[in-house]
């Protein structure tokens, strides 16, 4: 009868009166709760914040510490995935630390995320459904707690989300170079620590794969003479069209959309061609090449996206040309009253 009535409560464990109710049982059969039942501290001690709400998979969504506590020793195997998951969200309702050696902290001066009594919102979305919920920064720092800090996803962790999640800025580490950008990696599975955690995005510090600087510093000088290379064809359309004035760019509307186009390019290209020294040296993002301030990243952005997005109107309007001209067989003055349309 028992095992029954604790059965009805497990599927009943979402809601507010299912935990109540499940917590009431924990306490009035004990002896339920054996060696061979998972603990949520693993070493057996005593929780420290019983009121903190927690989302615990596999015993319900914002849940108390001390229903959790109460919940594990009669729903979860000791030897199952899902102890294993307890065990690695433990910390957020006080416990030891699961690992023995140097565990990882996400603010490298040990400082916590971790709030008060209220469930963390402050959700990862780009990391992968893991321990059978999405990652939030509370779940995220008792996660690391289970892993060594020299191991290679607490150093990326602490560059992607350390700022996110509200770490101080002294306590954030920029300087581990991260070799994984954007690729699929999976944390090796430790002597007593969860499932290993396969991860889609790790870190975004790497250029486009160069890992020395001397290599990045390359494709630095690569970018800026592509760029230069495009300002130079950009100044010969314009000017080819300036110096023919009144016979090209006065009179026929083609000239004057490839003019407007390459105007923009130039722009566009004179912003690229500064690559990253205009981005603001208090960036989140740490780039060896920045020498800007919130002000030149910003006008760079500007310019950046006024050219992405006006070179692609003016192609769909030089496109709509040929058509009306080839096609339709526009006459230039047919021609003229299109021109506010076509290049504003």
């Amino acid at each position: 009868k028992a095992f029954a009535f604790i059965s009805t409560m497990y599927f009943l464990r979402s809601k507010a009166l299912g935990a109540v109710l499940l917590q009431m049982t924990a306490r009035s059969v004990p002896s339920l709760a054996s060696q061979n039942q998972c603990l949520l501290c693993k070493d057996g001690s005593d929780i420290t914040r019983p009121s903190k709400k927690v989302q615990v998979p596999g015993l319900g969504d914002e849940i108390e510490c001390s229903v959790a506590a109460s919940l594990a020793p009669l729903l979860i195997p000791l030897d199952s995935s899902e102890c294993k998951t307890v065990h690695s969200l433990s910390s957020i309702c006080g416990c030891p630390r699961p690992t023995e050696e140097d565990a990882c902290d996400l603010c490298i001066d040990g400082s916590s995320v971790i709030l008060s009594d209220e469930v963390d919102t402050r959700m990862l979305p780009d990391y992968e459904e893991t321990l059978g919920t999405v990652l939030n920064c509370e779940m995220m720092e008792a996660f690391l707690h289970s892993i060594p800090s020299s191991d290679e996803f607490c150093l990326s962790t602490r560059q992607d989300v350390a700022e996110y999640c509200g770490c101080p800025k002294a306590a954030i580490d920029y300087n581990t170079t991260v070799l994984f950008a954007n690729k699929s990696i999976s944390v090796r599975n430790h002597t007593d620590s969860p499932p290993s955690l396969s991860l889609g995005r790790v870190g975004v510090f790497d250029t486009l794969g160069a890992t020395s600087m001397k290599k990045k510093r390359r494709l630095q000088n690569l970018a800026r003479v592509s760029a230069c290379l495009s300002i130079i064809g950009a100044l010969i359309v314009i000017a080819d069209n300036l110096m023919a004035y009144k016979s090209k760019l006065k009179q026929k509307l083609y000239n004057q959309i490839v003019f407007v186009m390459a105007a923009v390019d130039l722009l566009f290209t004179g912003s690229a061609a500064f690559v990253d020294a205009p981005v603001s040296t208090e960036d989140a993002y740490k780039l060896e090449f920045e020498r800007g301030n919130d002000v030149t990243c910003a006008t760079q952005g500007w310019f950046q996206q006024f050219g992405i997005i006006s070179s692609l109107l003016l192609n769909a309007s030089l496109s709509t040309y040929f058509v009306i001209v080839i096609v339709y067989n526009f006459r230039p003055k047919r021609l003229k009253m299109l021109a506010k349309y076509l290049i504003g």
